[in-house]
């Protein structure tokens, strides 16, 4: 198989996930993407996470496990050490659906887009196809989420669906580490406003 020339940078934050972390990560790995750098920043967990990444370690580009302040500061870390065209952050109790990165890696080479994302379930009590609900982002663009609390029409891109140009992150920035929620909603506002304003 063909190396894919698209690089495509996946972060994982975790802090005493593992009760799902492993799912998470195989959820990456087997998406069989050759040119995948996946990095995980582990918060200092202690409940078993750390064994778990050490088990995937020789598939990881970066991990470390230590001390931080909250996930805003662990995706960034993740960020700062990014390398692809395309970068992401998954959260370690979420997973990719079978060919996600294919799917984004061929909408890059149809169009270098600054943003993608798309729509995402989420599961509640056991994860059947019975318990869950559906956020809906394929339907959102700038405009929408920029006037959301004017004309009350939700438009959130779901976090674990967005995919974003690396030069889109080099002109905004990272997530603001003051906020414990809502960084990503923070971002997309950022990322929209310098959009827009171009």
């Amino acid at each position: 198989m063909q190396n894919p020339v698209t690089k495509i940078s996946i972060i994982t934050p975790s802090f005493n996930q593992a009760q799902y972390l492993e799912q998470t990560i195989n959820s990456v790995l087997d998406q069989n993407y050759l040119n995948l750098e996946y990095i995980i920043i582990d918060g200092g967990s202690t409940d078993g996470s750390v064994n778990i990444i050490k088990k995937y370690a020789h598939r990881l580009a970066y991990w470390v496990s230590e001390k931080d302040r909250g996930q805003s500061e662990a995706v960034n870390k993740g960020l700062k050490k990014a390398t692809g065209d395309i970068i992401a952050w998954l959260n370690s109790d979420d997973w990719y659906a079978d060919n996600t990165l294919a799917t984004v890696a061929a909408q890059w080479q149809q169009n270098q887009f600054d943003v993608l994302h798309g729509d995402a379930n989420f599961y509640y009590g056991e994860s059947s196809a019975r318990n869950y609900i559906t956020q809906y982002g394929s339907n959102c663009n700038l405009n929408r989420l920029l006037t959301y609390w004017n004309n009350k029409q939700h438009c959130n891109p779901p976090q674990p669906s967005v995919f974003i140009n690396k030069k889109v992150l080099d002109k905004v920035g990272f997530l603001n580490e003051s906020y414990k929620l809502a960084m990503d909603y923070d971002l997309w506002l950022k990322i929209a406003l310098i959009k827009i304003s171009i």
